[in-house]
């Protein structure tokens, strides 16, 4: 995606979990250099991809995390160069400007978000110069220890926007961010949406196609049957709920995963804390095999539920809870390829302190050299 010379390679985009890690590094490094004196080497970020995958989010989550004051504005909401600069004003027989009333005047940290950046028009983006530059303008300054962050879409085919020239481009870090649903479950988890919905999800996540299905528009539609108890004999309603939310492929998906009974998979929790795990393997097993063939769709919906269950940290690690967790990566009916993955992951992710030496387990190093 080169994006008007941005030169974003899609192999090194983001899922929002790591953008955000990526923001909160990188203004680090700007509070350092300012900290250092070297107040001219800080560097606005730029956040680019698709619509409603999040970024603004992302960016608002940071700040609210960190206790940071967070100025948002969209540039095309912005008509005239007074908006940017602030109003002129004699006074005393010369003429200065009135600082903007939207912009910061206490010290930071704190972040002024530039949001769907590239929607201004081109004299607003031009009056922003300064901001990318020398974080002031010609009338006003940030206060010290702001940062800049900009949002926007590079694709002009598909969206109204404007071309960024050299000048602006080169003086921001750019990061491509992609929709992702493990990362999607993470955040919704968090915001209390249905885990019927999070399992949809997780099974489907080629369903959030973009336009009109994605990140912002599935929870919409997932906010609005949120009050269903029973999904299955509620059908119309949730088709009809979808409409003009979600795309009619995206809301058919949904459908047939309520009617495949996949929202009642055993329960990562169930999984991990089961005293004997004997009749919860018996459980999956009559879950994933069906006429002989297993249904490494549901297993892995499972599998993905689990890992999102160990790296939020909802269930505390113990002997028991380690072997439960061997035990289900040993059944007979799950793939090869899943476990190997879900190890992968596992010793990648911020997961309990201890678990990645509780999975050197001998039964399990086999299997995974079988692999």
């Amino acid at each position: 995606m080169e994006g008007f010379g941005i030169g974003l390679d899609p192999a090194d985009s983001l899922d929002p979990v790591e953008g955000q890690k990526e923001i909160l590094r990188f203004i680090q490094k700007n509070i350092e250099l300012e900290h250092k004196g070297r107040f001219r080497e800080k560097f606005p970020i730029g956040l680019w991809g698709e619509t409603g995958i999040g970024k603004s989010e992302m960016v608002e989550g940071l700040a609210a995390s960190q206790g940071w004051p967070l100025v948002k504005k969209t540039l095309a909401e912005f008509q005239e160069m007074g908006d940017v600069l602030g109003l002129p004003d004699k006074v005393r027989g010369t003429t200065e400007y009135a600082i903007p009333g939207w912009a910061p005047r206490s010290a930071g940290p704190g972040i002024l978000l530039l949001d769907d950046f590239n929607r201004g028009e081109i004299p607003m983006l031009s009056g922003c110069m300064g901001l990318l530059r020398d974080f002031s303008t010609s009338s006003w300054s940030l206060p010290p220890f702001w940062q800049i962050v900009l949002t926007g879409n590079l694709d002009a085919a598909r969206y109204i926007i404007a071309e960024m020239d050299p000048a602006m481009i080169t003086r921001v870090k750019h990061l491509l961010i992609r929709f992702d649903a493990r990362a999607y479950v993470q955040w919704a988890t968090e915001a209390g949406i249905d885990e019927r919905c999070r399992d949809f999800v997780l099974y489907y996540p080629e369903s959030i196609t973009g336009i009109p299905t994605t990140a912002r528009t599935i929870t919409r539609f997932f906010r609005a049957i949120e009050d269903i108890q029973d999904f299955g004999s509620s059908l119309e309603r949730i088709q009809k709920d979808g409409i003009g939310l979600i795309s009619k492929e995206t809301s058919t998906a949904f459908r047939a995963f309520v009617k495949d009974d996949l929202p009642f998979l055993v329960a990562p929790e169930a999984i991990l804390c089961a005293k004997n795990f004997r009749p919860v393997a018996k459980e999956i097993e009559r879950m994933v095999v069906k006429d002989g063939k297993i249904r490494v769709d549901r297993m892995n919906v499972m599998l993905n539920r689990v890992f999102r269950c160990l790296t939020k940290g909802t269930v505390d690690m113990s002997a028991v809870k380690a072997k439960n967790l061997v035990d289900f990566l040993l059944l007979e009916c799950m793939p090869a390829d899943l476990r190997l993955s879900f190890w992968r992951d596992i010793m990648d992710a911020e997961s309990p302190p201890g678990l990645a030496d509780l999975l050197k387990d001998p039964r399990l190093a086999v299997s995974l050299l079988g692999v």
